[in-house]
C-alpha cells in the first residue's frame, strides 16, 4: 500500500476522531440533531436542481439519475436519520 495512503487515512482517523470529541454535535440533544438534520433537507429541497447538477459533475451520473435518485434518496436519508435522533 502506497505510504500516501496510510497518511491519508490516519490523517481521516485523526480528524474523526477529533470531530466526535471536540465539535457539538455528539453531545447535542437529539431532538436539536432531528431539527439540524430536517433543515438540511430544507436546504436539499430548496436546490434540488443545483444539487443534481453537482452530483451529476463529480460523479458522471446522467442529470435525470441525479434528479430522479440521488438527490431524493439524499433527502430520504436525511429525513430516516432525524427521525432516529
Amino acid at each position: 500500500m502506497p505510504r500516501s495512503v496510510v497518511d491519508e487515512t490516519r490523517d481521516a482517523i485523526r480528524s474523526a476522531r477529533d470531530a466526535f470529541d471536540n465539535r457539538p454535535r455528539p453531545r447535542m440533544e437529539p431532538k436539536t440533531r432531528s431539527e439540524l438534520m430536517l433543515k438540511t433537507v430544507d436546504g436539499i429541497i430548496s436546490r434540488q436542481s443545483e444539487l443534481a447538477g453537482l452530483e451529476a459533475l463529480s460523479s458522471g451520473a446522467t442529470i435525470r439519475k441525479a434528479s430522479m435518485i440521488d438527490v431524493p434518496l439524499a433527502i430520504e436519508h436525511f429525513r430516516h436519520f432525524a427521525e432516529l435522533a
